[in-house]
């Protein structure tokens, strides 16, 4: 019997409690949905640029990784090129060498010597042709020996359809005046 309610306005009252409470958790619902829905939408356009940016990051680093396994190939260039370099510089000495030569040679003329050939070979110089005798080999031999490597190599001049040496010279005198 303890069941059984003699208030019926009681009951009422805790039946329209449960609908609003019903009502109220639903209402709840809806609204934390809603909530959850809005702060979905709000982080997603939030990361799509940061998503972006990372996938951005992702490929750069993904051609860094592709950079870093051809990194010896690029070493190895680099180290060819180095070598190039020396071997350049080297062969311009030596060609820097060989015109000095040449203009030491020229300068000087060979009387009594005919040249037919001049090899450069090695930083090494090898002359052939004829001479009159020994002895004129031997002079135009010990002139070029004794030449100044100091003075000014002789430049090439174009006049009047020829080519010829130009050489550099300076001269001093002083006159005597008529009373002296």
């Amino acid at each position: 019997m303890r069941d059984f309610n003699l208030l019926p306005w009681r009951e009422q009252a805790r039946a329209h409690a449960l609908r609003r409470w019903r009502w109220g958790g639903l209402l709840a619902l809806l609204a934390a949905i809603a909530g959850v829905m809005g702060l979905h939408q709000a982080l997603t356009a939030w990361h799509q640029p940061v998503a972006k940016d990372l996938q951005g990051l992702q490929q750069t680093q993904a051609g860094l990784q592709a950079a870093m396994a051809d990194q010896a190939v690029w070493q190895a260039r680099q180290q060819q090129a180095l070598q190039v370099q020396q071997q350049w510089r080297l062969w311009r000495q030596q060609q820097t060498q060989a015109w000095a030569l040449l203009g030491q040679v020229l300068a000087l003329s060979p009387n009594g010597i005919q040249t037919e050939r001049l090899v450069w070979r090695d930083q090494q110089m090898q002359l052939s042709g004829w001479a009159i005798s020994d002895a004129h080999v031997q002079a135009w031999q010990d002139a070029l020996q004794a030449q100044r490597t100091d003075r000014p190599l002789p430049q090439w001049r174009h006049s009047q359809g020829l080519a010829c040496l130009q050489q550099r010279f300076g001269l001093q005198w002083r006159s005597k005046g008529l009373g002296s």
